[in-house]
C-alpha cells in the first residue's frame, strides 16, 4: 500500500557479529544467528516466510487517509519520513464494525487466474466465529495491491475472546490476532473493595478499615509504546505473568495490540511495599523498569491490587474488562 516501501527491511538476515565498545558487548542485529540458526525466543524460517515469500497477504484495518512523503536522502531507505505512522486497533466490542482491507503482493512464477480469498475469525480451540470467500479475479505478477475491502460486524461473544483472522489465497496464508469483548459497564464496587489513587489518604484509610484495595496511578498520557523501525520509546519490553487477578481477561505473555490503547508509563521500580513475588505485569525501559500490575497480601488477610500505567478508567472495552476482572478477583 505504501508506494515507497517494497517490504520489510532487516539490518541483516543473519548476525554479522561486531564488538560494541560503548556497550561492552557483542551486537547481533540479524534475524538469525551467525550460523543461520533460530535465535532463542526469535522468529523461525516458517514465520519469516509469511512475509518473505513470492506471494504475500497483508491486512489494513485503519480508515484514516494515508499520507506519504518522498524521502530526499537516497541513502536512507527506511527513514521515518518515508511512510505513514498508522494506529493499530485489534480490539472491538460486540456491535462495532471492523474495517478490513486485504493487500496482495504476488511475484510467483505465474499470474493468479480466477483467484479466491478465504478469511475467517478462528479461536484457539478452532471455533469459527465468522468468515467467507471472496473472488479476487486474475492477479498479475507485481507489487502490492488492494484485492478486497469490506466491513464485518464484530462477532457476538459472551466473554472476552481472542480470535485470529486467518486468510488464504492459494498456498499463501497469513493471520492476525483480534480480541472481542461483550458490551459491558464498569461493575459497581462492593462494600469490601475500595478504588483509590496510589498514595492517597483514601487508600491508607481503606487498609486501616480492613478493605480490599485497588490503587491506580498514571492513568492518562500518551501510550507508552511506539511501533516502527529503529527509534525506540521508553517501553522496550513487557512481561505478563499468568495470575488469577486477570480473571477472564485474555492472556498474552507480552505486550500486544490488546493493550496498545490503554498502556501508559508505569511506576518506576522499586515500588514500596511490593516485591518481585507480587508482580503480574512489568516493563523494561531504556533506563528504568516499570511496574504496571501487582497483587500483595495485606496483614489483615485482605488484598491490595496495584495498577499503574494501565488505564482501567478509559471506557474502552479492554479497559473496562480489566477493571471488572480486578474487582471480581477481590470479591472472592
Amino acid at each position: 500500500a505504501d508506494p515507497y516501501c517494497a517490504g520489510f527491511i532487516f539490518w541483516t538476515i543473519a548476525d554479522s557479529t561486531v564488538f560494541n565498545k560503548k556497550a561492552g558487548t557483542f551486537t547481533g542485529q540479524g534475524v538469525f544467528d551467525p550460523f543461520w540458526r533460530t535465535k532463542r525466543h526469535g522468529t523461525t524460517p516458517e514465520a519469516m516466510a509469511v512475509y518473505n515469500s513470492p506471494t504475500c497477504i497483508l491486512l489494513d484495518t485503519e480508515t484514516a487517509p494515508r499520507v506519504y512523503r518522498e524521502n530526499t536522502d537516497p541513502l536512507l531507505c527506511c527513514g521515518t519520513d518515508a511512510s505513514a505512522k498508522e494506529g493499530t486497533n485489534r480490539v472491538f466490542a460486540v456491535g462495532e464494525t471492523i474495517p478490513v482491507e486485504f493487500i496482495l503482493s504476488h511475484y510467483g512464477e505465474e499470474p493468479i487466474v480466477g483467484g479466491k480469498l478465504s478469511w475467517a475469525f478462528v479461536t484457539k480451540d478452532g471455533t469459527r466465529l465468522a468468515g467467507g470467500d471472496i473472488g479476487i479475479g486474475d492477479q498479475p505478477i507485481g507489487p502490492a495491491r488492494s484485492v478486497a475491502k469490506f466491513t464485518v460486524p464484530a462477532p457476538d461473544v459472551a466473554k472476552p475472546t481472542r480470535a485470529d483472522l486467518v486468510v488464504r489465497v492459494g498456498d499463501a496464508t497469513n493471520s492476525w490476532p483480534f480480541w472481542f469483548f461483550p458490551r459491558t459497564r464498569a461493575l459497581q464496587l462492593p462494600e469490601t473493595v475500595v478504588l483509590a489513587d496510589w498514595g492517597s489518604a483514601a487508600a491508607e484509610q481503606a487498609i486501616k478499615d480492613g478493605k480490599n484495595l485497588i490503587t491506580v496511578d498514571h492513568q492518562t498520557g500518551a501510550a507508552n509504546f511506539e511501533m516502527g523501525w529503529w527509534n525506540i520509546g521508553a517501553q522496550v519490553g513487557t512481561a505478563i505473568l499468568p495470575h488469577p487477578v486477570l480473571g477472564d481477561f485474555p492472556y498474552e505473555p507480552y505486550l500486544s495490540p490488546l493493550l496498545f490503547r490503554i498502556i501508559k508509563e508505569g511506576a518506576k521500580l522499586p515500588v514500596e511495599g511490593f516485591s518481585e513475588d507480587d508482580f503480574v505485569i512489568v516493563g523494561e525501559g531504556l533506563k528504568d523498569a516499570y511496574l504496571y500490575l501487582a497483587v500483595r497480601a495485606l496483614p489483615n488477610g485482605r488484598k491490595h491490587v496495584f495498577v499503574s500505567g494501565l488505564d482501567i478508567t478509559s471506557g474502552t472495552p479492554e479497559g473496562t474488562a480489566l477493571r471488572n476482572a480486578l474487582v471480581k478477583y477481590l470479591e472472592r
